[in-house]
């Protein structure tokens, strides 16, 4: 966390020297200033997006349990039969900007999800568990003699970060 904040911090820093070189000189011809302008407006907008980033990470490390601390308690939570294949950690748009976090994953059935959340739902470090969407899908798997076809749900899960 501290490494992409300090990251964001150097590309912020390089961003703002390159806005504070010179824009244009005498000899410079109408179309090189049409590019030095484009040139600007991206770094502009590279800019903006790297401040709303900032203001995002700031926000979830000042007001929440540090990222490695949720990730521990995911890790403890989860059962051998369900695996995410995404994780989001964000703020939300509310006058708190609390730490709002989103899991998609897969799991082998609805009991194994089910335990899941009964778990995630029973950890302090997190409020407001929601299942947001749940589908069931078939898998195919090749064995050494037929292919077998197992029923696997994904799904996605929506809660908040209680603070530290």
């Amino acid at each position: 966390m501290i490494g992409l904040l300090f990251s964001l911090s150097l590309i912020h820093t390089y961003a703002l020297k390159a806005r504070r070189q010179s824009i244009a000189t005498s000899n410079d011809t109408p179309g090189q200033l049409t590019a030095k302008i484009e040139l600007l407006k991206g770094l502009q907008s590279n800019l903006e997006k790297l401040d709303q980033q900032w203001s995002a990470l700031t926000a979830i490390s000042s007001r929440s349990q540090p990222v490695s601390q949720v990730i521990y308690k995911l890790s403890r939570d989860m059962n051998d039969e369900t695996w995410l294949s995404q994780l989001t950690l964000d703020t939300d748009e509310g006058p708190e900007r609390e730490a709002r976090l989103v899991l998609t994953g897969i799991s082998t059935s609805n009991e194994y999800l089910g335990e899941f959340l009964k778990q995630l739902s029973q950890e302090r470090a997190f409020k407001g568990v929601a299942l947001k969407f749940a589908s069931e899908f078939e898998k195919e798997e090749s064995g050494p003699k037929t292919p077998l076809s197992k029923s696997r749900i994904r799904f996605q899960i929506a809660c908040q970060v209680r603070r530290g």
